[in-house]
């Protein structure tokens, strides 16, 4: 069982109540946390600004790990480089990536060379394009979603790079898998 929570909600935010709370879990047999630095203000925020608008608490995520050193303690929220990752991995055993991966997710890469040893089945891009397609192929009657929808997430493969708007452009005006074309 793993649980997926804010640091508090609206008026709910003190280290107490949350202790109490991850305590409940804990006796439920939840040892596996995943817990975004934020609170949750129900109340005057949209979905956009609550993960904009509340400060980032990364303190009180790691002072959890210290009260409950047994559970597997995965942060989240903000984290959006390298070096802030291995800083989360100083304090706790996990670090949850949201809309850097979704953002750059070219960057998702450097991270796997740099923390897991099997680095052997790394692809280019052009090679991950290639298979990514093969399976939509593979997988063409599978009509619950647009194509459009399928290969949304590619459109970010190149971000930060001279010819990342046309690639964009590219991805966003493709009908079927002929009209992706790799480099």
């Amino acid at each position: 069982m793993t649980i997926k929570c804010r640091l508090g909600v609206d008026e709910f935010d003190s280290d107490n109540y949350f202790s109490i709370f991850m305590a409940a879990m804990h006796e439920a047999g939840c040892l596996d946390w995943v817990i975004h630095a934020r609170i949750a203000l129900l109340e005057g925020l949209s979905t956009k600004e609550n993960r904009e608008v509340p400060p980032l608490q990364y303190s009180r995520v790691w002072k959890l790990k210290e009260l409950f050193p047994y559970a597997r303690i995965t942060i989240n929220g903000g984290i959006d480089t390298a070096e802030l990752v291995a800083t989360q991995l100083q304090k706790v055993d996990g670090v949850m990536l949201g809309r850097w991966a979704i953002t750059f997710p070219w960057d998702m890469r450097m991270l796997q060379e740099q923390y897991f040893s099997d680095n052997q089945s790394l692809l280019t891009r052009d090679e991950l394009i290639e298979k990514y397609l093969a399976f939509l192929h593979k997988h063409h009657d599978d009509r619950d979603f647009a194509f459009s929808y399928k290969i949304r997430h590619l459109s970010a493969l190149f971000s930060g790079e001279s010819h990342a708007r046309r690639w964009r452009s590219m991805i966003a005006n493709s009908q079927n898998i002929e009209d992706v074309v790799v480099a």
